[in-house]
């Protein structure tokens, strides 16, 4: 139920196409903290490794905030990656 909660909530923030979401792997997800405005925030930087809008295999990130909605990606990857 975990892994499904994650990869949706991931999907959705992200705008990924089901070929991106189940291509992903453990090492393409790095978790950090930045500083916005006055108190730092966390977040989840997921790359995309090949996509259909991207021919020549260059790849992307998608960097996720952390939200205080129950459907938080970055709250269900760090759940699912423990």
């Amino acid at each position: 139920v975990v892994s499904r909660i994650a990869m949706l909530s991931v999907g959705f923030y992200a705008a990924l196409r089901r070929s991106e979401i189940a291509a992903l792997n453990v090492g393409d997800i790095k978790f950090g903290k930045a500083l916005v405005g006055s108190r730092y925030v966390n977040y989840a930087r997921v790359l995309i490794r090949k996509s259909k809008t991207d021919p020549g295999s260059i790849g992307q990130s998608v960097v996720l905030p952390a939200t205080d909605r129950d459907c938080c990606p970055v709250f269900w990857l760090r759940r699912l990656l423990r």
